[in-house]
This record gives C-alpha cells, structure tokens and sequence, in this order.
C-alpha cells in the first residue's frame, strides 16, 4: 500500500512539474520516486515472482525485451521526459526483470544469459554514469557537434571507461571489508572538499565584463528614428564589449519584461489572463499588446510610452503561441499545442469586445519553419481579418531579425572580437519570412512596420548597440534595448481641430484626437502647444475636402505626403485610432498605414 500510494503521488506530480520546470522534473525526488517504488516492490515480490507459470514467464521477458528495443528506436528529442512517457522504459524493464525471477528455457533468459551480455549488465549502472559527459563535453572540446559515426565511437570509449572505473573502484569497494569508520570519514572529508570546491568557484570566477569603456548611448528629447539608425551603423565598427555594458553579460537571460514575472505573459498551460492594464491605468485611451513572446519584447517600450501619452496599455501574450490561425506543435509539451489555440481565440474575442483604439500585434517567425510561408502568412492574415472585420484598428509589428546563435554566450566568447556576433542582414529572417509576411498583410490592406532599421545597418545588425545589450538570447530583445528604442518614439499627442484640418500635424508622431469636451479639450490643447503640438505645418491641405466628406482612411505615401484611403467595410464611422509607433518607424513613411483617421462630419470635432 506504501509502495502504491507514494507511485501514484509522484507519477501525478511529474506531468506538472514538467511544463513547469523540466530541469527539476528530471532531476528531483518527487517527481523520479515512483520509478524507484517500482523497482523496490519488485525487490519484494521476488519471491512471489519465482513461481509464476512458465509460459507466463517467456511472454513476459520477450515482450519486455522487445519493447526495449522500440523504445530505444521511437524516442527522441521530441518526447517529453521523463513524466508519463517514462512508463514505457519503467514498465518494459519491470516485465523482464520480473520475468527473469523465475526459471524458463523458453523465455529471454536464454539470450540474455550469454557471458557477454552479463559482462555488460555488470558494468551497465557504470556505463550509464559515463557515457554522459562523455557524449556532453566531447563536442565543446572539439568546438563542433559530433557526427553519428563520431558518436557512437564515444559511446563505445565511455564503455571502456566504465570497465576500468568498475575494476578499479566498485569491484575493490565490494570486495573488500566494509568498515563504518573509514567509510564516514572518508565521505565526509570528500563532502567537504567539494563543497570548499564549489563555493571557491563561485567567489573566483571571473567577471565576464569587457575592457572597452563607452558612455550610455542616450538619445536627446524628441529624437527620431534617424537617431538610432545612426547609433546602430556606429556600432558596426566597434569591436570589443564595453565594460559598462548593460544589462551585463552574466545577468541578460534575466532582462526580461515585467509581465514574464506578473502572470501576464501566459505560460504554456494558461489559458486565462488577468486584464494585465499597464501604462497609465486612469487614460481614456487604450492600446492592446496581442501575440507571442516577440511582441512581448516590446512591452517595455510601449508601456514607457503610453505612461508618456497617458494611454492605457492592455498586454496579452503568450508563451510560444502566435497569432497565425493555425496547428501549433509544442516541443514543451510533446503534443499538438491545444492551449494555444484555446487562448487565441479567447483573447481575439476579448479584443473585440475591448474599448481599444488600436492593437499592436507581432510573433515570431522562426516557431513554425516546418510550415509553408504562404502557410503562415495565410494564418496571420485571418485573425487579423478578424479585427479587420470587426472594426478593430491593428497593427502588424513584422518581427524582429533573428540571431544565428546566442548573442550574449557569444559576446562572451568574444570580447575583443564582437564582429564574430554580428548577424548578415540578408540571412536575419529565417526562409524569407519577412519579407513574405510583409507582402502578404499590405496586399490585404493590413498595416505592417519593419524593426529592422532599428536593429540594422545596411549589410548587418551589431550585436550591441553603444553600450547596449540588443538580445538577451539567441532570439529576444532585451528589455534594456527596448527601453533604449523609447525616447525614438513620439513625444506628444495632439488633438484635432475641425475636419479641415484633419490633415495637420505637428511634431512626427503626434496623435488626432476626437474632443471630450470643449473646456477639456482647451486645456489639452493649450498643453499640447506647450510641448511642441501647436499648430504644426499642413501636410496636405488639398485633401481637407476629402476629409471633410469623410472619404476614407488616410496612409502615409511616399515622400512623407498622404493620400485617402477607403473606408474598411464594417468599420463604426468616427474611430480614430493611435499612431503611437509612427515616429519610431518614421524612416518608413512610404509603407505606413498606421494613421488610419475614419471621420465624422466637422462637427464633432473642435474649433481652431
């Protein structure tokens, strides 16, 4: 009963534990105990297990023997170990084991009985400690990952190893008398020792810093995207990590965004969320953050900006599941990601429903490379349909370039010698997905914003920018770096005045906004003009007309001027919503569609 009850407690816990925290899965008692329960009532019960029937016996250690066998050949790295796929190994070895307590010249004693296969049986729990860090270290020490060929060789020298550490040590341990005086000291003194061992380790270990110093690169108030691009073409040509490097190089795995840390960003078995507000929570606008991990890299400098505006900042993502309407395979899990789908199309549905004035969307492109492009593109491009249909102002935040292999581990194997970290702009979207996507959503009349110039030069994307960290691995932004973009962002928000002046806008960046009232709407707008927001330069008066008619959307075109767009169908006339990236991404004024002004007659809005 002990055995049963502590079985089932730790088998029920492994599942858990291990969308959780595989490496404790692996590795902690709780969650490997039900294995060794196993093992200890078959101790028990062998001699019950000596008398079972003979036939019995040979369907037992065949069956068993040959399930081994197909273990070893189905599983890989794509099964989730240990939790329940462990029962399989756990249970074929129970049934030879079990099979061989008792006696049977047809059963697969009679092959496992041979000298050979005995001696490997000896030495087996030995081979088992070696042939892990043998198959780990080799390709460190060669720089390079081994071959199958290359690998099996290795397995066979770690068997050999394992031979002598046998002969050496467990064979004379055995043998010889076991006396508990030495054996305590002996292992407390080895006890120490390591301890000693570890802790000096830890306090010696050096620093992994550069030598080069560089000042924060910090942008001056009301800076563009000119700023940045020109910070990171800079960046190219230096060479070494800067000593005040942020965040440090031992310390960007953990510059993460605050939500990874408050539920808001949902792992992978949530499906539920909290509402998540950020930004300014009192604001009467509000922008939504929807997507996977890579949209929510951007959360530090979209929450620095609508705090800035005095918008609301709703942020909805989720661990490793995009946007696209499509299967999702989890390596995690093992499984078809059904929890994705599930919170996709519950947070889809609480978007629409949302109060929102935009929602800025993003994913990465590199979680589904298997699939086809047009697969993928065809995928986004029906959620974002759904906003589209809805009348929901979105935003596609096309991804991010992608690293060949981790930033900071690499930056700090080069610390003179950065330009081994740099990443070709040609080889930064995987398969050409960018590009694909980007196609794909503007021919839907989709809006789409390319990050690159923001992490790129012309040719290549430096690892670091001034004394900025850009990746906290080999795939996100770091939090430092996003909160380096903020300042390129705009600045201000300005309200509109009637519909013939739809068309002017004052500093990059600035937002039109519907009037909440007369007197509210002259104190916003006498602060505006003390931040730069006055009156500005019309960019386009010829198309007030238009405006005024309520013609359609408005979108940047090339050169900076704009041209009218027509109206979405089934969008609520009125809605303006935010252009909050438009300065950040203004080098891209000839593909933006951001500032998407659907009107009303000019009454509604304000007098000059």
């Amino acid at each position: 009963m002990l055995f049963a009850v502590v079985a089932l407690s730790s088998l029920a816990t492994s599942p858990h534990l291990l969308t959780t925290n595989t490496p404790l899965a692996y590795f902690s008692l709780q969650s490997r105990a039900w294995e060794l329960t196993v093992g200890g009532a078959l101790a028990v019960a062998v001699g019950a297990l000596g008398r079972l029937p003979v036939c019995l016996v040979s369907v037992m250690t065949w069956a068993g023997l040959a399930a081994i066998v197909v273990c070893a050949l189905v599983y890989d790295d794509r099964i989730l170990f240990p939790g329940v796929a462990a029962l399989w190994p756990v249970l074929e070895n129970t049934a030879v084991i079990a099979g061989g307590c008792a006696r049977s010249e047809r059963g697969a004693q009679a092959v496992l009985g041979y000298p050979v296969l005995q001696g490997i049986g000896t030495i087996s729990y030995a081979w088992y400690l070696w042939h892990w860090p043998v198959l780990i270290l080799t390709p460190v020490i060669i720089g390079r990952p081994m071959t199958l060929p290359e690998s099996l060789e290795m397995a066979f020298a770690s068997l050999w190893i394992s031979v002598v550490s046998y002969s050496c040590i467990e064979a004379q341990t055995l043998r010889g008398p076991l006396r508990r005086r030495p054996w305590i000291l002996g292992g407390a003194a080895l006890v120490i020792v390591v301890a000693l061992s570890a802790h000096l380790a830890l306090v010696s270990a050096p620093t992994v810093v550069g030598q080069r110093e560089a000042r924060p690169v910090v942008l001056a108030a009301g800076a563009d995207s000119t700023t940045v691009k020109v910070a990171v073409s800079r960046s190219l040509s230096e060479t070494s990590v800067p000593s005040n490097l942020a965040p440090a190089l031992d310390a960007a795995r953990d510059d993460e965004p605050a939500t990874s840390r408050d539920g808001c960003h949902a792992e992978v078995l949530a499906i539920d969320q909290l509402d998540c507000v950020f930004g300014d929570p009192a604001g009467t606008r509000t922008m939504v953050l929807f997507g996977d991990s890579h949209a929510q890299q951007w959360f530090p400098a979209l929450d620095a900006q609508a705090r800035t505006l005095g918008w609301r900042l709703v942020s909805w993502t989720k661990s490793g599941c995009p946007i696209a309407d499509q299967e999702v395979y989890s390596q995690q899990l093992g499984r078809e990601y059904t929890e994705c789908a599930r919170w996709r199309e519950a947070t889809v549905a609480r978007i629409v429903l949302l109060d929102q004035d935009v929602v800025v969307v993003s994913q990465s492109d590199t979680l589904t490379l298997g699939q086809s492009a047009r697969r993928w593109t065809d995928g986004t491009a029906s959620t974002l349909g759904r906003f589209q249909q809805a009348g929901v102002p979105s935003v596609y935040l096309l991804d991010t370039p992608a690293p060949s292999e981790d930033v900071p581990a690499c930056a700090a194997s080069h610390l003179r010698n950065t330009g081994a970290c740099v990443i070709p702009r040609d080889e930064a979207s995987p398969k050409g997905r960018h590009k694909a996507m980007d196609a794909a959503l503007r021919d839907r009349s989709i809006t789409t914003l390319d990050p690159f110039d923001m992490f790129c030069g012309v040719d290549a994307c430096p690892p670091i920018v001034g004394n900025v960290l850009v990746y906290r691995d080999e795939s996100h932004m770091s939090a430092s770096y996003a909160r380096f973009l903020v300042p390129a962002t705009p600045r201000c928000s300005c309200r509109g005045p009637d519909a013939s002046r739809l068309y002017r806008l004052t500093p990059p960046g600035c937002v039109l906004r519907r009037r909440r009232g007369a007197a509210r709407h002259g104190a916003l707008r006498a602060a505006d003009e003390d931040r730069g927001c006055g009156r500005g330069a019309a960019l386009a008066g010829r198309h007030a007309d238009d405006a005024r008619a309520g013609s359609g959307d408005v979108r940047f075109g090339p050169g900076g001027e704009h041209a009218p767009r027509r109206g979405a169908a089934g969008r609520a006339p009125g809605s303006v919503p935010a252009a909050v990236l438009t300065d950040l991404f203004s080098h891209q004024a000839r593909d933006l569609r951001l500032l998407r002004l659907r009107h009303r007659p000019a009454s509604v809005w304000s007098s000059p």
